[in-house]
């Protein structure tokens, strides 16, 4: 006879064996819904209404939006970086000035349900989290610094 632990084990591992498959079976495996905006975020900041999540433009490459942000804190136009990306994620760019040179774009991983895309430097890497999908576009939800 099998314990009430056992039992549930077994149902827990059965559970996860079909989220896998269905997950498998998905056309696109991104995510295509936009995270909420912040509650600090005004309307016109916020990616749902300027990265296009309805606006025929949008970004249908997760790179495009990580390497939009990067030109755009380049720039000094935050603005802009706001079009394809979330308000803390403009934040942590912007916290440091652009002193060149350009670091290298190492390319965009696919995780479970958003991308991570990289730009190496000498001293350390900038991770840009994008979440989204081809339908919505693609938009950069958080960035993080790293030092080698």
């Amino acid at each position: 006879m099998l314990t009430k632990t056992r039992k549930l084990t077994i149902r827990c591992a059965a559970l996860l064996l079909v989220s896998l498959v269905a997950a498998g079976c998905a056309d696109d495996p991104v995510v295509e819904e936009s995270p909420a905006p912040s509650a600090t975020a005004s309307p016109s900041a916020s990616p749902s209404a300027t990265a296009g999540h309805t606006d025929p433009e949008k970004l249908t490459e997760p790179e495009e939006s990580a390497k939009h942000l990067f030109e755009a804190w380049k720039r000094g136009d935050r603005t802009d970086a706001l079009t394809f990306a979330e308000p803390a994620a403009v934040d942590e760019v912007f916290s440091r000035p652009y002193t060149g040179p350009d670091p290298e774009f190492m390319g965009c991983t696919h995780e479970v349900d958003h991308y991570f895309c990289q730009f190496r430097y000498e001293g350390g890497f900038t991770t840009y989290r994008v979440d989204g999908g081809v339908s919505a576009g693609y938009f950069v939800t958080e960035v993080t610094q790293t030092a080698d």
